[in-house]
């Protein structure tokens, strides 16, 4: 996946559905942390990076980061969500790749494939 420009990086996604301005999904602060690790993408290639958490067409970016919305007690109101957006539309490039079970090493297979510039094995959503 390529996201709009690396500094998205470490934002909080929402998922909204159909752009229609309407949020249907975003993590509770504490959904992101597995053990001690926050669940951020994973760094590929040529900019591109591993989704972690559940990103698709319709994701949204607010302007906080894991960090400072993991330190949150609770989640944001819808309304808050709303005024966080930073960007609406911040994915240039996405593929679906299947099953991360279906990979034996998934970042060096999907680095790889980056390299070689194989994505016509994937599905390309955007």
């Amino acid at each position: 996946m390529k996201y709009f420009a690396l500094i998205f990086w470490f934002f909080i996604a929402c998922n909204s559905q159909n752009k229609i301005n309407k949020i249907v999904s975003y993590p509770h602060p504490s959904d992101l942390k597995k053990g001690n690790k926050y669940s951020t993408p994973t760094k590929l290639e040529n900019d591109y990076l591993l989704d972690n958490r559940g990103i698709n067409l319709n994701t949204a970016f607010l302007k906080l980061t894991y960090y400072e919305y993991a330190k949150l007690k609770t989640a944001p109101s819808l309304t808050e969500l709303k005024s966080l957006i930073v960007d609406d539309n911040p994915i240039t490039e996405l593929y679906n790749c299947g099953l991360k079970s279906n990979f034996d090493d998934i970042e060096k297979q999907l680095n790889e494939i980056i390299k070689e510039e194989k994505f016509h094995k994937y599905k390309k959503l955007k």
